[in-house]
């Protein structure tokens, strides 16, 4: 049996050296133990990571808030707003009058004194739709304000009665006693309502 070789932390003489390894034998090589000592991370190092890392993400977030709000805002300044369609506009209902005759029947069985079928149709003072409804409310008419309304209107809408508008004409009240006259303007906006009745017949 071979001898073990005895291990020692001293060098060998370079003539050993030489010696070993002309005899084929390998010299056992003797190596450190290295010992790797992890340190702990520094906290405030850590901290500050955090803190560089929040402030990125808070920095990027703001940028993107603010791309979409100028996003938005060029929406609202090139966008142009759709056109809703526009209803049909219905041409205006022509105005249902009460036949003259049947105004003037109505109207003379509550005051015979300024109306009469048999007599011509005389002007009515200015203000006197007023005067016929309080007249009515304290008589107790059966007339209505609304059937008052259509015969008043049915009268000085007729033809009869705008021809009669003329400057200076007497206007009668409900004693049937003469109570104005026909101004100008009266005149002029009577023979406005007059073309206007021709052209309706037309």
């Amino acid at each position: 049996m071979s001898e073990r070789p005895v291990l020692t932390l001293k060098r060998r003489p370079a003539a050993e050296t030489a010696t070993s390894e002309a005899s084929g034998e390998t010299a056992p090589v003797m190596r450190r133990r290295k010992t790797v000592v992890v340190a702990a991370p520094d906290p405030r190092k850590q901290k500050k990571q955090a803190q560089k890392e929040a402030e990125k993400a808070a920095e990027a977030e703001r940028r993107a808030a603010a791309k979409e709000e100028r996003r938005r805002q060029w929406l609202l300044k090139n966008t142009r707003p759709v056109k809703q369609p526009k209803a049909p506009v219905r041409p205006p209902r022509p105005v249902r009058l009460m036949p003259v005759a049947d105004a003037l029947r109505m109207l003379a069985d509550c005051w015979p004194q300024l109306f009469s079928p048999e007599l011509p149709l005389r002007l009515m003072k200015t203000g006197i739709r007023e005067e016929m409804e309080a007249d009515m409310r304290l008589r107790q008419f059966a007339l209505t304000s609304k059937q008052l309304r259509r015969c008043l209107r049915s009268l000085t809408r007729s033809e009869g009665y705008l021809n009669a508008t003329l400057t200076g004409g007497i206007r009668y009240g409900l004693d049937g006693q003469p109570a104005g006259v026909v101004t100008e303007g009266e005149y002029l906006l009577g023979q406005l309502r007059l073309e206007k009745v021709l052209k309706r017949r037309k």
